[in-house]
């Protein structure tokens, strides 16, 4: 009867709190929208490099020791439109690695013990070094061909969606809470608090279900543990999902694997489970939102779904995180600081000097477009009706990737605003003609930078495939050698340029954000 009793407050407490986090989460996002276009951009700047984001996203989470919280921020940041899709995808692929850090520093409690310190450390690690491998396999495929980002975009088109209008009867009586609190607290103050209840709504979850949990934790996790790869696999995901922190459950784990009640190849389908389990947090928050946070979460599902079926299915090369894991735990028994310097130098050292030391690699600038509309002249029984030209201005955020040191002469192009004027066959952007030619046509040019020769590379056959056009300078001092431009025709805006060398070797380029 008191066990029971127990249950139901436990279980009324979870029910208090995931309402807490759904609104902390519905807060954020208010926050988020109702900052200012100086501290948007702020936002955009510091995560506009792929490798800046990464490193936030997991010393944040080594910082937060909570990925569910980050990822779940880093949805209501997408939902209000503060960051792209293409930058956060990196924010989660790190907080998927600083989330291990609590379970390896757990694992720093049995230092005074060598050999339960041996066996602790090699399956703290085991968490990590599946994450890192992870990311070694699917960042490249994202930061050059946008692979996770896409997919991700598809797949959100499967989920159900509640529209924000629909949304709005729910979160009715908190939104005068929020907005009176924003109102005293300012959007900043307003933001921080909506933090910090979400951090502490999430928190409180996994802990109210790790108290059911501890009070038999090895005859509970025991059970679980014991049966095929696939069982263990699965009851990592359902038992994360539950307790939403795979934090949680592998620090759970780790005293139990120093105690010698399981083995570390026992373990790992089960910490591949927690990976995946962890995702639902996430997800669950986009369903209120926008279909870019939920193609977000999604984003956080198939980083830990893919790195399940890279390492799961094949004998072979579930022993490689093994295999290093175990080695982790052979160094730490000889020497004790190898552990200590291993959380170091992974979770803190390394990031902060990344993020410094990338830090001017990186400009994010906006430019207005303006496009000329020519309405021609219509006639109407005797009454001819003068055309008239009228422009139509967007604004677009462009970032600058610089890979070399070699100061270069900015590209005439990029001036604000930037003129498109189009007609058949041709259009001009500042001055600069393109001829809608064949494959492999070439014309001759001049501009500021010297004299060029301009040839169209691809042709845009299919409606979403973009034009794409390469300059050749004939001679040019602190100019690229070669510049080639990404044009879509539709949008009628430059997605891409590139910058580069006498051996094509790539100097910089600017990357369209997105519409602002």
């Amino acid at each position: 009867m008191p066990h029971r009793k127990l249950l139901f407050q436990t279980a009324l407490q979870y029910c208090l709190h995931i309402v807490l986090f759904l609104f902390s989460l519905r807060w954020m996002i208010t926050s988020f929208g109702q900052m200012g276009k100086e501290v948007v951009e702020q936002i955009i700047y510091v995560t506009a490099n792929p490798f800046i984001s990464f490193f936030i996203g997991l010393l944040a989470t080594a910082l937060m020791h909570s990925s569910s919280t980050i990822t779940t921020a880093i949805v209501a940041m997408v939902a209000a439109q503060a960051i792209s899709i293409e930058n956060a995808v990196f924010m989660v692929i790190g907080a998927n690695i600083g989330t291990t850090v609590t379970s390896t520093m757990v694992a720093m409690g049995h230092v005074t013990q060598k050999t339960a310190f041996k066996r602790a450390i090699a399956v703290a690690t085991l968490h990590d070094f599946f994450n890192i491998l992870t990311a070694i396999a699917l960042f490249p495929l994202e930061y050059y061909f946008k692979f996770l980002s896409r997919l991700a975009v598809r797949l959100s088109y499967w989920l159900p969606h509640f529209s924000t209008e629909k949304s709005t009867i729910f979160f009715d009586p908190f939104e005068v809470i929020y907005l009176t609190l924003n109102a005293y607290l300012s959007n900043i103050g307003g933001l921080l608090l909506a933090i910090l209840l979400l951090f502490f709504s999430i928190r409180r979850i996994a802990l109210l279900t790790k108290t059911v949990f501890t009070l038999e934790s090895a005859t509970v996790l025991s059970r679980y543990l014991s049966g095929s790869p696939l069982k263990e696999l699965f009851s990592g995901i359902l038992i994360t999902g539950l307790v939403q922190s795979s934090t949680v459950v592998s620090s759970l784990i780790v005293p139990l694997a120093a105690s010698k009640k399981f083995t570390t190849q026992r373990i790992f389908p089960f910490l591949l489970g927690a990976n995946v389990g962890t995702t639902l947090t996430a997800l669950i928050a986009s369903l209120t939102s926008s279909q870019a946070a939920q193609s977000i979460a999604l984003t956080h599902v198939l980083f830990n779904v893919l790195g399940v079926l890279i390492f799961f299915p094949i004998k072979a090369m579930r022993r490689v995180p093994v295999y290093l894991a175990m080695k982790m735990g052979a160094l730490t028994l000889k020497n004790r600081l190898v552990g200590i310097t291993y959380i170091s130098l992974v979770f803190f050292v390394m990031p902060f000097l990344l993020i410094y030391a990338s830090k001017d690699d990186i400009l994010v600038k906006e430019y207005t477009y303006a496009s000329i509309i020519e309405i021609p002249d219509t006639a109407i029984g005797f009454w001819t009706m003068r055309g008239t030209t009228s422009q139509a201005h967007r604004k677009l955020t462009y970032r600058k990737e610089t890979f070399a040191k070699q100061a270069l002469r900015e590209d005439p192009m990029f001036q604000s605003p930037i003129q498109i004027n189009w007609q058949s066959g041709m259009f001009w952007i500042n001055q600069q003609v393109f001829f809608l030619a064949d494959a492999n046509e070439c014309w001759d040019g001049e501009d500021e930078l010297g004299k060029y020769q301009m040839c169209v590379e691809q042709v845009a056959l299919l409606p979403k495939k973009p034009f794409i056009f390469l300059k050749k300078y004939v001679s040019h001092q602190k100019a690229p050698a070669y510049i080639r431009y990404y044009i879509d025709m539709h949008q009628k805006i430059i997605l891409k340029t590139e910058f580069y060398d006498d051996n094509f070797q790539l100097l910089s380029r600017w990357v369209v954000l997105g519409l602002l």
